[in-house]
């Protein structure tokens, strides 16, 4: 028969609460170990290396090689976050001419240089009739614009109100800045990752009245 193990008083208490009999000497002997083996691991100044030290020869050398391949994967992950994020500035730079140009359409400052739409061949080709255009005058830049925007956007559209509505009428411009963009890029240890966060600021006039 196996020899009973010597289950201290806490042993007991759990292997009762998991609903193991603590006179069951092989559940016993085997919940000592686990149990043991868990202490020893979390006493020691190195866990890993404790789990690792258990392991037959061959397979510790399978293990150290899957590690030295995991480093050379992290090397490699460094370089494409830098390089991805050196890619993300170089574009918002191109960009931030669009989108002043876009700010001052919107805004009315380029309508003495756009002219008005006409219908092409194809427009009238397409099969329904362009509607009439509207008389009357047409107003600075695109009335509305930002509005009409967010209201059929599929992440912020449902959660405007009519009151929200009064509001972003008067919006003229959102830019929204990569923050941490001159901070150099933080490696795996350096403490917080460097990941690029998105702020929008919103430029918004006043009613009148």
């Amino acid at each position: 028969m196996p020899k009973q193990p010597v289950l201290d008083e806490q042993l007991v208490k759990s292997m009762a609460q998991m609903g193991y009999d603590a006179n069951d000497p092989e559940k016993g002997a085997l919940l000592k170990a686990t149990m043991d083996k868990l202490d020893s691991i979390l006493q020691s100044k190195d866990p890993v290396e404790a789990i690792l030290r258990d392991l037959h020869p061959l397979v510790r050398g399978r293990v150290e090689t899957l590690r030295d391949l995991q480093d050379k994967y992290d090397d490699l992950e460094d370089k494409f976050i830098t390089e991805q994020r050196e890619l993300v500035l170089k574009y918002e730079r191109l960009y931030q001419p669009l989108y002043d140009e876009r700010k001052a359409i919107v805004g009315g400052q380029k309508d003495g240089e756009i002219a008005a739409w006409e219908p092409t061949d194809e427009d009238e080709e397409g099969g329904d009739q362009p509607a009439p255009a509207p008389q009357g005058e047409a107003g600075a830049g695109i009335p509305e614009f930002w509005a009409y925007c967010l209201r059929n956007n599929d992440v912020v559209g449902e959660l405007i109100t009519e009151k929200d509505d009064d509001v972003l009428r008067y919006l003229k411009d959102i830019r929204y800045e990569l923050l941490g963009a001159d901070e150099p890029v933080k490696k795996d240890g350096d403490g917080d990752d460097g990941a690029d966060e998105e702020e929008d600021e919103e430029d918004e006039e006043e009613p009148m009245g």
